[in-house]
């Protein structure tokens, strides 16, 4: 999941970067608006891509894919998206220098978070397995994903309006050459 979340996101964390920090420093809210729009929709469609793919191999028993379960398998699946945003929701954080925070909910929370999940599990005499530790790692990432968007929208308030889409074919072509 971990290397499928790079091609996921399309450099488009390496863009908002850039455009973010722009459209804030000139309080333009609805490019602000088109363009985490335009990144969330276009990273959930590429994780929706990965995942049909990986889903076709399974299917055609594409070799490696063949030692892998299929309960493991849709698990992975559906963490790819949640960490793509996550590193999405990061990059933007760092837009508005909160260097801290950009960090603490993908570096720090979210395996504190599955630390504690574990070793919780442990406490209550289950022994974790495949499923468990998939399913503590989806749990940990949700909360993460949720807390750092709520972060984000709290930062981001003062920029509204409608979403502005003026700017899409800049935000690809960038977004090519940074990935």
């Amino acid at each position: 999941a971990m290397i499928l979340v790079i091609p996921a996101r399309l450099g488009l964390d390496n863009s908002v970067l850039r455009y973010a920090t722009i459209y804030r420093e000139q309080a333009r809210g609805e490019d602000f608006r088109g363009l985490t729009v335009f990144s969330v929709a276009i990273i959930a469609g590429t994780s929706l891509l990965i995942v049909a793919v990986l889903a076709v191999l399974k299917a055609m028993s594409f070799g490696p894919l063949d030692l892998v379960p299929v309960t493991l398998l849709a698990g992975v699946a559906l963490l790819i998206p949640g960490l793509a945003l996550l590193g999405w929701f990061s990059a933007l954080v760092r837009t508005a220098n909160r260097l801290f925070a950009s960090q603490f909910y993908e570096q720090v929370l979210r395996p504190t978070l599955l630390i504690g999940a574990i070793v919780s599990l442990g406490f209550i005499g289950r022994k974790p397995d495949a499923a468990g530790a998939m399913l503590a790692t989806g749990a940990a990432l949700g909360i993460a994903l949720a807390c750092i968007a709520l972060h984000a929208r709290a930062v981001f308030k003062g920029l509204a309006g409608e979403p502005s889409f003026e700017h899409g074919t800049e935000l690809i072509s960038v977004r090519l050459i940074l990935f």
